[in-house]
């Protein structure tokens, strides 16, 4: 249970890392919130709330999918 309560911390942390800047790649996310880049990775790649971005030379960027729901006033779909 301890495990499954990290990994929801870090999921919700790199989510909200993301809305606040915008899309990061793996290595850049797990430097500025303290876990490995290779959890981070996975979690990109696995969690539905995250999309990949583009890139930025050999960085692969992520961020979250679809915003909508927090900012309807956007007027961006």
């Amino acid at each position: 249970p301890e495990i499954e309560g990290q990994a929801r911390g870090m999921a919700e942390e790199v989510y909200h890392y993301l809305l606040d800047t915008g899309s990061d790649d793996a290595t850049s996310i797990a430097e500025e919130l303290g876990f490995s880049r290779q959890n981070i990775s996975s979690l990109l790649n696995a969690d539905e709330r995250f999309a990949r971005a583009g890139k930025d030379g050999r960085r692969i960027l992520f961020a979250v999918k679809d915003q909508r729901h927090i900012d309807d006033t956007s007027g961006q779909a």
